[in-house]
This record gives structure tokens, sequence and C-alpha cells, in this order.
């Protein structure tokens, strides 16, 4: 199983100098830890009585997939070798300049500045290489869902297609939004200006799955049992989040569709909620349902309902 989620993002060098030098190329390496090594799904399994969202996996039916919000490890900033940990939960690799102890990197160094503010727009960027799984496991990863058999044998059963595409498809967009650091996270000033930055960009990219409903349309099947219901990916300002009180009540009651008409935000999928980090949902300003959307949401449905009653009367007086 690979156990990283290896990212290369080069970097424009022009203008910039390393210790009063010009570098005809450099990268920033992103690697991402495996989402779904037997570790964390042992630890899933047992469950982690400090992370509150256990009780939320096992209500998903057990599924040993879904990683819990913050339960991956610190990383280490590189410097081709380890130099100390940031605070961010995944590994990264530059030429930084470092002093000879090579015990940390020099913040005040204007390469490394440099460096430090490539690190948001490059992660950004790296958003790409992560997939789209619906709930039933499957995302658009390496495109070998098919039962084949490289050595002419017997093609493989559906349960061992199934535990390739497992293992083997891409990690997912909440995996991702997992990843993001927040200024709370990293341990140096730059650094932390670096996480205020990353938020910035990422409140205008779709990066937050959604539920579409009420009639189709584009995007991934929700569920099985949910037929109605698709997916779809927001910016986080055009999302709300369900808490609880209102996601029981209004189930079945309006669709994701009639939120989005009468408050012009989406759904945000609920299982995607529980994979990420509630703090990493607060920053990105993902808004929570509240009573003056659930009276935008009556209030619209009335009128639609008032409209068609009036239409009706016309069509009726010919």
């Amino acid at each position: 199983m690979q156990p990283w989620l290896v990212i290369n993002k080069p970097l424009n060098t022009a203008g910039h100098q390393r210790l009063g030098f010009d570098v005809s190329a450099t990268s920033l390496v992103f690697a991402f830890p495996n989402h779904r090594s037997e570790q964390q799904q042992q630890q899933q399994k047992a469950g982690d009585p400090s992370d509150s969202s256990s009780a939320t996996d096992a209500a998903d039916g057990g599924d040993d997939d879904v990683y819990r919000p913050g339960q991956f490890a610190k990383q280490s900033l590189f410097a081709f070798l380890p130099v100390r940990s940031y605070g961010l939960r995944f590994a990264l690799n530059a030429d930084w300049v470092t002093p000879a102890t090579r015990e940390d990197i020099l913040d005040s160094d204007p390469w490394n500045r440099w460096l430090i503010s490539s690190i948001a727009p490059a992660f950004v960027a790296a958003r790409e290489a992560f997939g789209d799984e619906d709930d039933d496991g499957n995302n658009d990863g390496d495109g070998s869902d098919g039962p084949t058999s490289s050595s002419g044998g017997a093609a493989p059963t559906h349960a061992e297609s199934a535990d390739h595409r497992r293992r083997h498809r891409k990690p997912d967009m909440s995996y991702y939004v997992s990843m993001i650091p927040l200024e709370q996270d990293v341990t140096t000033k730059a650094f932390g200006g670096m996480a205020r930055t990353l938020i910035q960009l990422l409140k205008s990219e779709p990066i937050c799955r959604v539920l579409r409903g009420g009639g189709g349309g584009g995007g991934r099947r929700a569920s099985s049992s949910s037929p109605a219901h698709f997916t779809a990916y927001e910016t986080p300002r055009a999302t709300l989040r369900l808490p609880p009180k209102f996601s029981t009540a209004l189930t079945g009651l309006v669709s994701p569709d009639q939120v989005r008409a009468a408050c012009g935000m989406s759904v945000l999928d609920p299982r995607f909620e529980r994979r990420v980090r509630p703090k990493v949902l607060a920053a990105l300003e993902v808004a929570t349902f509240r009573s003056d959307h659930l009276l935008q949401v009556l209030r619209s449905a009335s009128s639609r309902r008032a409209a068609a009653d009036n239409r009706a009367s016309a069509l009726l007086s010919l």
C-alpha cells in the first residue's frame, strides 16, 4: 500500500536568490500520510475516547474507511533530511536555508520567507490530486474499478475488486480539508501568516462537499438509500452546515435544492462534515443553519405554493 501521497509543485524562481546565488529550479514537495493505514483503521475500530466523532463513525455503519477529525500526527519539515515539526499534518520538503545545526530553518532569510509565502498557493493547487468519494466508498481514482486480470487467470471476485478500490483510490476532498493547517496549529509567526493566507485563498475554492436534491442534475449520488440526493462541491462561504437539531427535523421536509433556492447557499454533506475538524470549518467561515434560514426556506416554499395556486386559478378561469 502506498504510504504517502507525494505532490511536487515546481516554483518560478525568477527574482529570487538563495544565499546570494541565482537558482534555476526548485519546488515544494508535499507528502500526505497514508489516510487508510492499518494502524489508523485499528484505532478507528477501537475508538478514541478523546475524539467525539467516534460515535458518529459508529452511526455511519462502522465503516473503517471513515477517518476522524484530527487523527493525523504532526509531520516534519524536510530540507532533504528531517528538520523538525512546524505543526503541519503533512510532510513538506524544500531547499530551505538552515543553520549549521539543521535543527531549524532561518525564518528571517529572504529565500525561506519566499518559500513559506509559496506554500499557500501550492497547497491550493494540490487540490486537483484529491478525488471525489461517494458514500459507497468509490471515487474518481485510478480508473481500475473493473474486474481485470494481468496474469491471464480468472478475474478477481467482486470482493477482491472492492478491496483493490479501497486500497488504491485517491484520498478524497474531506482528507484534503483535514490537512489544512490553522494558525493555532503551527509553531512560528512565519508559518502562522502562511496559514492565514491559505484559509483566505481556500474560502473561494470549491472544497466543501454539498448535497444536491429534489431532482438530480449533475454530481454523484449521495447514497443508495437516498437516490434523489447528489453531491457537488461548493465554496465554504456558500455552504451551510446543518446542526443535529435541524438535520433530523428537516429530513424529508425540505430538499437541499430548496435550501439553496431560498438561502442562496448549499447544504454541507453530513458525512463530509464528520471527517473534518470543526475548527477548520469555522476558520473557512462555513455558516451554520439557523432559525432565520429556516424562515427563509418556509417563506420561499409558501411563495412558490401561492404562485402555483395563482397559475392554477388562472388556467381554470380560461
